[in-house]
């Protein structure tokens, strides 16, 4: 995701180093702290770290380290690297990610580290890796954190770099897409280290932690410019404008590469024809872009959008189930492209259930689903299955919950699967007659 319409300035800090000298050089080495002041623990079963980097440098340069302890999150040869001692058996502790999608181009580019009970997963501009790397033990955190800085033969970051983020969270696809270009405030949950400098100018040049406004100082080389910044290719619209839908939302809306996604259920009436629709709409003037007819695509005679629509590597995946849910015996998946609106596979992929359980996540090439699937007459089993995010192929999943009460195990599959707390249910949905969008 190239940052190619980059429009407002914003400050940054500049990092160069030219030996290994001055690899000592770092970004808020101690506005990052436990405690007081510092920042709280983080730890490989729940951790989120981000950051904004700018640079033409491909030898390995540290992103992340506390205070010379673990963890190191690291760049090299536009690759992503993690290292924690004692988190598996490997002598050097290390994953690397095989993802070479460039990021030395001297363009800005967001990268973020997620720890999420013990599995490791790398993004690059909001997009997963695809690949996921499990620890096999749990480690936290010690010391303060540093950004930037170098340590041993990992020199210290040259470029320059912004909204650094840590959270003691594991943070979802659509939290780091939908967030990686807002301007936070230090204020969210979760969140337990912030610095974006936004706050930064000729009355207030202090470098601090945003959370709990512990002082720090950059150190070295660096130095606080101004930049032109990171800048989404979805600017946030300048105007508030209304979009009238004429059926029920199953879910609110969401930003895709060429604008926002929608989905509604119309039923028929004496205003016109029923019908199941996915739209995108331009986010500056609320244009209608394209429409994906989901009931023309599909086999399902009776059918039903659910809760079930998410986007990730430039496609969207909705979801279509039986309208009646105990007359449901197989569930559909449809890939769109998200920027024409045209189906990715020959035909939706057709898995056994009654039901979908939740939203699609998209991860290391896989669209990840919950299902509540046909086991008996009288039991349904809740199962976390997959499918082949470009083909379309279904793998078989898990069982992970069989109940007699379909409600139950909807529920169950909603905890255990983390598909997300938006669930809102396959009979029912909540009706809008419009929603907007405003600055």
């Amino acid at each position: 995701m190239s940052s190619s319409k980059r429009t407002g300035r914003r400050a940054a800090v500049k990092l160069a180093t030219t030996s290994q000298a001055s690899a000592s050089s770092a970004f808020l080495p101690r506005a990052l702290r436990r405690g007081k002041n510092r920042v709280a623990a983080t730890t490989t079963a729940a951790a989120t770290f981000e950051i904004w980097i700018k640079t033409s440098i491909k030898t390995q340069q540290m992103l992340f380290q506390t205070a010379y302890t673990q963890p190191f999150i690291f760049i090299q040869n536009d690759q992503i690297g993690v290292q924690w001692v004692g988190a598996n058996a490997n002598p050097n502790y290390v994953w690397l990610s095989a993802d070479t999608a460039v990021i030395s181009d001297g363009e800005w580019h967001h990268i973020a580290v997620v720890f999420n009970n013990n599995q490791v997963t790398f993004y690059k501009d909001g997009i997963p890796t695809n690949e996921s790397f499990t620890m096999s033990a749990t480690q936290t955190s010690g010391g303060d954190l540093q950004v930037g800085s170098g340590l041993g033969s990992t020199q210290a970051f040259n470029g320059r770099i912004t909204d650094v983020r840590v959270w003691n969270v594991a943070r979802a696809l659509g939290d780091i897409q939908g967030f990686m270009y807002a301007t936070l405030t230090g204020t969210e949950s979760g969140l337990v280290a912030l610095n974006n400098l936004s706050y930064y100018g000729s009355a207030n040049t202090a470098i601090k932690n945003m959370v709990n406004g512990a002082g720090g100082a950059a150190a070295g080389n660096a130095k606080v410019v101004q930049v032109v910044g990171p800048q989404s290719q979805q600017p946030v619209p300048q105007n508030v404008w209304v979009y009238s839908t004429n059926g029920i939302a199953p879910l609110g809306p969401q930003i895709s590469p060429k604008g926002l996604i929608y989905a509604e259920n119309v039923y028929a009436s004496n205003n016109g024809p029923g019908g199941n629709y996915l739209r995108s709409l331009d986010l500056q003037d609320h244009t209608l872009n394209w429409t994906y007819n989901v009931q023309d695509n599909s086999t399902i005679p009776t059918l039903v959008i659910p809760a079930s629509v998410a986007v990730g590597n430039g496609t969207v995946y909705v979801g279509a189930q039986n309208l009646e849910y105990n007359f449901g015996t197989f569930v559909e998946l449809h890939g769109v492209n998200a920027t024409t609106g045209q189906a990715l596979w020959p035909r939706p992929t057709i898995i056994g259930a009654r039901s979908f359980a939740c939203r699609p996540v998209v991860s290391a090439g896989r669209v990840v689903i919950g299902i509540n699937a046909i086991a008996t007459e009288t039991t349904v089993n809740t199962v976390l299955a997959s499918v082949n995010a470009t083909t379309g192929a279904y793998v078989p999943g898990l069982v992970i919950q069989t109940s007699a009460d379909p409600s139950q195990a909807l529920v169950y599959a909603l905890d255990r699967t983390g598909c997300g707390p938006d669930f809102i249910g396959s009979r029912t949905g909540i009706s809008h007659e419009h929603f907007g969008w405003a600055r």
